[in-house]
C-alpha cells in the first residue's frame, strides 16, 4: 500500500486503531527486523518489491509483532515465520549487509 509506513501496515494487520500503542509497536517492529537479520534475512529495498520480497518481509515483521504483542505462541504462526525466513534468506554466501 503506497504511502504507508511499515508501522501502519503492522497496525492494519493487527487491526489496531489509533496511536496509543505506537511506541510499543515501533519497538516490536525494530525487534522483528533484528530477529530476521539474526536469522540471515536482510531487509529488502524498495526495488525488490517487484519480486515480492518486500511484501513477504513486511508480512514476516507483522507476524512476529503479532506473536509478541498478542502473546501468541501458536505453532502455526511459528511455522509460518520459519517458512517465510527460509524463502527470504540469502543462501548465496555473499555479504548480507549489502
Amino acid at each position: 500500500m503506497p504511502g504507508m509506513t511499515l508501522l501502519d501496515k503492522v497496525k492494519l494487520h493487527l487491526r489496531i486503531d489509533g496511536s496509543g500503542d505506537d511506541v510499543l509497536l515501533a519497538s516490536l517492529v525494530s525487534a522483528a527486523k533484528q530477529y530476521l537479520l539474526n536469522a540471515g534475512v536482510r531487509e529488502p529495498n524498495v526495488e525488490e518489491e517487484g519480486n515480492g520480497k518486500l511484501s513477504l518481509y513486511e508480512l514476516a515483521v507483522s507476524l512476529y509483532v503479532g506473536m509478541i504483542y498478542d502473546g501468541d505462541e501458536k505453532s502455526k504462526l511459528d511455522r509460518a515465520m520459519t517458512a517465510i525466513i527460509l524463502q527470504l534468506k540469502d543462501y548465496s554466501g555473499g555479504d548480507e549487509s549489502a
